[in-house]
C-alpha cells in the first residue's frame, strides 16, 4: 500500500469525514488491513479564510501554510498528497512544485467521473473565489459539459460559511430548487458542502470529497 498525506483542515470537520470516507472505501477493495494515512491539520488564521469565503480575495495568503503542510507531510513518510478542498486548488501547482512526491488533483479526478457518467450539463455549487477564476469551468467546458451557474452566488457563500462554523442545519436541497430549476444533476465543487447533502432528495449529486476520497483508495491500493 502506498501512505497518502492529507493536507487538510479546510475545514476540520471535512478533512476527518474524509478520512473515514478513505478508510472505508480502502476496506470494501482490501480485506486486509487498513490503510496509512498522515493527516496535517494546517493551521490557518480565521481571518484569512473568512476573507477567502466572504470576500473572494486573499488566497494567496494560504500559499505558505500549504507549502509548509506539503513538505511536513512529504517528510513524514507520505508517497503522495491530496487536497480536499476545491478552491485551494487555485494553488495547486505552487504546492506541487514544492515537493517531490505527486498530488491528486480534485478538479481532474471530478472531470473522470463526469465524464465516465456521460454527463453534459452540469449545476455547480462553489465558492465566489473558485467561480470568479474559472477553477472548474475550463476544464468542465473544455470536455463538452455545459455548466449552470447559480442566480444568488451569495446564498451560496452563506451556506458554505456557516458549514465551516459547524452549523449544519442547511437545507441544501430548498437553495438548489430556487437556484437550478430545470438542472438536476448538481456538482459539489466545495467539499464542505456534502456536510449537508443528506437534505438533497431530488437532485443527482455529484461530490467531490467523495470522488477524491474514491480516487485517494485506488491510489492507496495501486
Amino acid at each position: 500500500m502506498k501512505t497518502v498525506g492529507i493536507i487538510g483542515g479546510f475545514g476540520p470537520v471535512t478533512t476527518a469525514k474524509f478520512q473515514l470516507m478513505v478508510i472505508d472505501k480502502v476496506r470494501r477493495a482490501n480485506q486486509t488491513s487498513r490503510p496509512p494515512i498522515l493527516s496535517w491539520n494546517t493551521p490557518i488564521p480565521l481571518s484569512i479564510e473568512n476573507k477567502l469565503i466572504h470576500h473572494g480575495n486573499g488566497i494567496k495568503l494560504f500559499l505558505p501554510f500549504l507549502i509548509n503542510a506539503a513538505k511536513i507531510l512529504e517528510k513524514a513518510g507520505a508517497d503522495f498528497l491530496v487536497l480536499p478542498c476545491n478552491t485551494l486548488h487555485l494553488l495547486f501547482e505552487d504546492i506541487a512544485g514544492s515537493v517531490n512526491i505527486p498530488i491528486l488533483n480534485i478538479i481532474d479526478e471530478t472531470i473522470k467521473k463526469l465524464k465516465q457518467q456521460d454527463i453534459h450539463q452540469i449545476g455547480l455549487l462553489a465558492t465566489k473565489c473558485s467561480i470568479d477564476a474559472k477553477l472548474h469551468i475550463g476544464k468542465l467546458t473544455a470536455n463538452n459539459i455545459n455548466v449552470v451557474f447559480p442566480a444568488n452566488q451569495n446564498q451560496v457563500d452563506t451556506a458554505i460559511s456557516r458549514l465551516l462554523t459547524n452549523d449544519l442545519d442547511i437545507n441544501l436541497e430548498e437553495i438548489l430548487l430556487q437556484e437550478f430549476h430545470q438542472t438536476k444533476d448538481i456538482l459539489l465543487g466545495c467539499t464542505d458542502l456534502q456536510l449537508a447533502k443528506s437534505s438533497i432528495n431530488n437532485h443527482n449529486i455529484f461530490d467531490s470529497l467523495e470522488i477524491l476520497a474514491e480516487a485517494t483508495a485506488r491510489e492507496i491500493l495501486n
